[in-house]
C-alpha cells in the first residue's frame, strides 16, 4: 500500500493502533470482571 520510505511509519501506526486495540479490549473486559469480582469480595 504504502510507498518506499514510507515503510517504518506505517509499522509504527499499525503497532498503535494494535495496542489501541488491545487497551480497549481491556477496558471493556478485564476492568468489568474486576469491578464485579471486588463487588463479590466485599459482600
Amino acid at each position: 500500500m504504502a510507498g518506499p520510505g514510507q515503510d517504518g511509519g506505517s509499522a509504527i501506526v499499525q503497532l498503535g493502533f494494535f495496542a489501541l486495540i488491545f487497551v480497549m479490549m481491556y477496558l471493556l473486559l478485564i476492568r468489568p470482571q474486576r469491578k464485579k469480582q471486588k463487588e463479590h469480595d466485599q459482600l
